[in-house]
């Protein structure tokens, strides 16, 4: 499966970061590539979309 999530409240490279290692630790993520501009990760894997989204939420970001 392959996801977009859009993402609001990142402001820098460290946040962008944060968030994508929050999201590679969800099981079964496969790949997970965040942009800062526009604020969005694409995500591939077998993975539950709820638990990547608790994810970058628990990091204080909000997902569209």
């Amino acid at each position: 499966m392959k996801k977009e999530f859009k993402i609001t409240g990142m402001r820098c490279n460290n946040c962008r970061t944060n968030v994508e290692r929050a999201i590679k630790a969800v099981e079964g993520v496969e790949s997970a590539t965040v942009t800062l501009e526009p604020g969005k990760a694409e995500v591939e894997g077998d993975f539950n979309e709820e638990a990547v989204v608790d994810a970058i939420e628990n990091l204080g970001f909000v997902v569209e």
